[in-house]
């Protein structure tokens, strides 16, 4: 047990674990030679033989050396056994083939090493592979999606798409609707976030198929879009489906983080379906990148406490109000007055993509706008009523 603590000892030392194969070898025929001097055995003379053997095939050159001048001393110089001509001869065949077995063990030795080095390299050269692959598969993709985008003419509504500077998701997310709706001639479309299993509408060109709020089962279209990456209403007919609750394509946006789905409920020639979903399969790829910078413009117009600019608040409802008009997709707004301690609790009970705005402060109050997109009548009760709970001092006031 000690010599085992003082192996580990020495092996957490760079320094001193070098020692360790030579503290071995003298330790082990002391030992012997210290058995020898209690039970005075001729036996125990004998065993010098395995030490010189062993050790030789563990340990290198340099080792064995000390390992062969350890057995001449204990064995030929310090026994007091009468060594004949023929015992003497013995002796040194066994030291010429311990010096034999270490040469061999330490040739195996360099060639181990060697072949980890090797390994390492190839390991080394391999994982430069996987990357220069992914690369190569990056720029493949991204000569697919430029082959579709040329082939299919849409250049110039890449172009259109990149002259838009949207100030949040969803005029964003409505923008991009408007172009493909208009290019690929969808009649109604729907762009919807999704979230554990749910989605929530956040832009649409007409009426809703699936309303403003809608679970992922409700729809094995969609269902099949955010497992696969799209689906079309062709994909699922020889399922149990009733078609008359199914859009015709959904369209999954992101990969590893999935932001939402595009539904397309009704087109002008179902016979382009298939070239619409190749296409929204490319486009969304460019959705996901644009948002980025999207992101960056919405924080320009968000303050410290949660709340948005008056002017952000202002444009926000002008787009809501003119989606009100030409596609009857309602809004709700709702006033209220708190204490300014409950200002935070406002914040995180109303949905991410409301938008708050504060009016004025008077005598500890704070007077807010909350602006509610795709809400009606029913959904603003149930949103007075969650702040009702959450928030004590809240006061409702006419907008």
């Amino acid at each position: 047990m000690a010599w085992k603590k003082l192996k580990e000892y020495l092996g957490s030392h760079s320094s001193y674990g070098k020692l360790y194969p030579f503290l071995e070898t003298i330790g082990i025929y002391f030992a012997l030679y210290l058995l020898l001097i209690l039970f005075q055995n001729d036996f125990i003379e004998k065993l010098y033989i395995v030490p010189l053997m062993v050790l030789g095939a563990r340990y290198g050159s340099t080792v064995q050396t000390v390992n062969v001048l350890m057995y001449y001393l204990f064995v030929l110089l310090l026994s007091e056994n009468k060594n004949q001509f023929e015992d003497v001869f013995l002796h040194y065949v066994l030291i010429v083939s311990s010096i034999i077995v270490s040469l061999i063990n330490h040739n195996h030795t360099l060639k181990i090493v060697f072949l980890e080095k090797d390994l390492k390299e190839s390991r080394n050269d391999l994982e430069n592979i996987r990357k220069y692959v992914d690369y190569l598969e990056d720029v493949i993709d991204k000569l697919k999606t430029k082959l579709i985008y040329e082939s299919e003419g849409i250049s110039s509504l890449l172009i259109e798409l990149s002259n838009a500077s949207p100030v949040d998701l969803k005029e964003f997310a409505y923008y991009f609707l408007e172009k493909i709706s208009s290019f690929f001639e969808i009649k109604r479309s729907s762009f919807y976030l999704y979230k554990a299993g749910f989605m929530r509408l956040i832009a649409s060109i007409g009426r809703p198929l699936l309303g403003f709020s809608a679970s992922v089962h409700q729809s094995l279209v969609v269902k099949k879009a955010i497992k696969e990456g799209s689906c079309s209403i062709f994909d699922v007919l020889n399922q149990e489906v009733q078609l008359n609750k199914e859009p015709l394509l959904a369209v999954r946006v992101g990969e590893k983080d999935i932001l939402g789905v595009i539904t397309v409920e009704e087109v002008e020639n179902p016979v382009h379906l298939n070239s619409i979903e190749k296409n929204l399969r490319a486009l969304t790829v460019w959705f996901i990148t644009r948002l980025e910078k999207v992101e960056e413009e919405i924080q320009k117009h968000k303050l410290p406490d949660g709340t948005y600019t008056v002017d952000f608040y202002n444009y926000t409802k002008q787009r809501l109000e003119e989606l009100l008009t030409r596609y009857n997709l309602p809004f709700s707004e709702i006033c209220i007055s708190i204490s300014e301690d409950e200002i935070e609790k406002i914040i995180k009970t109303i949905r991410s993509d409301d938008v708050v705005t504060r009016i004025k402060t008077s005598d500890h109050k704070i007077f807010l706008k909350i602006l509610l997109p795709f809400c009606d009548e029913i959904g603003q009760i149930a949103v007075m009523e969650r702040l009702k709970y959450v928030a004590k001092t809240i006061e409702f006031s006419s907008c």
